[in-house]
């Protein structure tokens, strides 16, 4: 009984073997093997894609890969799968017009030629998922797995701390606002429109921070399309192994594409904020004029809601659709028309 380290032996040199006899298949120059100028019009040219699309892709695929999973009766029956297609081929090379009925024998050899490379394709699909996977874990994709998992690592801890960095500058707006609304009613609002101003500025950076990572991710998008397109690694007749492969693909271009209108909307609300903080900074820095513009009490309580209005209510910025930023908040307006009538009914 044979050892495994014989089998294991006789199992490589099959291996072997199999891609050597292989290799002359994939050398061919097909449009000058399929079209030789002593055939006149009687061309083998329909054979095109079959032998190109088809056969050689799946040869190639055999040809990179470590085949140590088959058995050695599969090696032995996959390479006299691959015989009957050497020896049509050697049939069309032998291939002569002068020898009566030329088109009647090139239809019959490009007949048998089709049913022996669909009867490989069926062979060659009871083994494609383990080559897939194969093909997959091997070192050189095992790299670029490990690259783009690395990468999206850095940028989501990126993400979370420009997140984290966000919040924290929400609840300093929150503070703030809260602050000045305290010491408004003391003494005037113009003083705090540099609060506003400050965070006007530092909203804008942040903004400009999220608009690089929009096109930072739109140009991993269009890359990663552009790459998947033009480094196929699969055959479009194995369904097994093309529904395996455009999903992953699929799912990683969704990923890439909700990124970067996440990364858009970021960007977009953010410099709406900074537009706001602005308007409210320019509307405090006039406050004290309109208010002191005149001391008749029903006209300064008239400029004092309307600037209130004014400096508190949603302005549009044009970063945000209409039915984001409509309308406005007139409860700061309703708070102050309540206290100017209860300070008329006490005095």
């Amino acid at each position: 009984m044979a050892t495994y380290e014989e089998i294991a032996s006789e199992k490589r040199a099959k291996i072997e073997e199999f891609k050597e006899s292989i290799q002359p298949l994939l050398d061919i120059d097909t449009e000058a093997f399929l079209q030789q100028p002593r055939w006149g019009s009687v061309t083998f040219n329909q054979l095109a894609d079959d032998f190109d699309v088809r056969l050689k892709s799946i040869l190639t695929l055999l040809r990179q890969s470590d085949l140590s999973f088959l058995s050695l009766d599969e090696l032995t029956d996959l390479r006299n799968r691959v015989s009957p297609i050497k020896s049509l081929l050697d049939e069309i090379s032998d291939f002569r017009i002068e020898d009566g009925d030329p088109g009647g024998r090139r239809d019959q050899i490009l007949n048998r030629m089709r049913d022996q490379i669909r009867d490989f394709e069926k062979f060659v699909n009871h083994f494609s998922t383990p080559l897939l996977i194969q093909i997959l874990s091997s070192d050189e994709n095992k790299t670029r797995f490990e690259s783009l998992i690395s990468g999206i690592e850095l940028g989501r801890s990126r993400i979370f701390e420009t997140l984290s960095e966000v919040i924290d500058t929400k609840a300093d707006i929150e503070r703030i606002l809260g602050e000045i609304r305290a010491a408004a009613a003391e003494a005037g609002g113009e003083k705090h429109s540099g609060i506003f101003d400050t965070e006007s500025r530092s909203l804008r950076r942040w903004s400009y921070a999220w608009l690089v990572a929009t096109g930072a991710a739109i140009f991993s998008t269009g890359y990663s399309a552009i790459y998947f397109y033009h480094n196929p690694i699969y055959v479009w007749s194995d369904m097994t192994m093309a529904l395996q492969v455009v999903t992953a693909k699929i799912l990683l271009l969704g990923l890439l594409i909700s990124t970067s209108v996440w990364c858009g909307r970021n960007y977009r609300a953010l410099a709406h904020e900074a537009s706001v903080n602005r308007h409210r900074a320019n509307a405090l820095s006039t406050f004290r004029t309109f208010v002191s513009s005149t001391e008749d009490p029903d006209v300064k309580n008239a400029v004092l809601l309307e600037t209130t209005r004014s400096i508190f209510s949603q302005a549009p910025s044009g970063y945000l659709d209409k039915h984001d930023n409509s309308g406005s908040d007139t409860r700061i307006t309703e708070v102050v028309r309540s206290l100017n009538s209860v300070a008329r009914i006490q005095s």
